[in-house]
């Protein structure tokens, strides 16, 4: 499959056998009804993405997810370079989450995760180049982000930007030489740790 735009793909599942999927700006893919997705290794028996099928991927923009998404959860997925920005997006209902457990992830260029309802780092998670997470999307005071302890985010000295409602750092993040923001997302008071 091969567009010179836009692809979008929506249906009940993802299975690209052999075949490489191949758009010129941007290859979005969510599931037809609300469901939970995972990624990599990950298996929510709902909407799954395996390694095998991320590697066929090839857009400068991959969104995963949308407002149908309840969940994504990243389990060992490695992306390479033939992506210029990832964004994983759990946008159905005021409890949809992102995690990444099991084991290490790691994202070759730009990624950007958005979620309701917060977003978890239990593993450890390699971004070269700029990562943004915004762990309360809708706004609605309700939405942290959490990164476990002995687990870290290093972005290979890319920029690193956080909002959410609180930030609950119990363990590393490395932005080497580059930026590091963090912002309320309510316009309220940001609690980190313990606070």
């Amino acid at each position: 499959v091969n567009a010179s735009t836009t692809i979008d793909l929506i249906g009940e599942t993802v299975l690209f056998n052999n075949t490489a999927v191949t758009a010129g700006t941007q290859i979005h893919i969510q599931p037809r009804n609300n469901s939970d997705i995972g990624l990599g290794d990950f298996v929510t028996s709902d909407f799954d993405i395996d390694q095998a099928s991320l590697n066929k991927i090839i857009a400068p923009t991959v969104i995963i997810g949308g407002s149908t998404a309840t969940s994504v959860t990243v389990e060992n997925v490695n992306m390479a370079t033939n992506i210029d920005l990832y964004k994983l997006q759990a946008l159905s209902g005021t409890d949809a989450d992102v995690s990444f457990i099991n084991q290490d992830s790691s994202f070759a260029e730009n990624l950007t995760v958005n979620a309701n309802n917060g977003i978890l780092v239990d593993q450890n998670l390699t971004n070269l180049g700029v990562l943004r997470f915004d762990s309360d999307i809708d706004n609605n005071g309700s939405g942290d982000i959490t990164v476990s302890a002995t687990k870290t985010i290093d972005t290979q000295n890319g920029h690193l930007y956080f909002v959410g409602n609180d930030l609950h750092l119990n363990g590393f993040l490395d932005a080497g030489v580059g930026n590091l923001r963090i912002e309320a997302s309510d316009e309220g008071t940001l609690a980190m740790g313990d606070s």
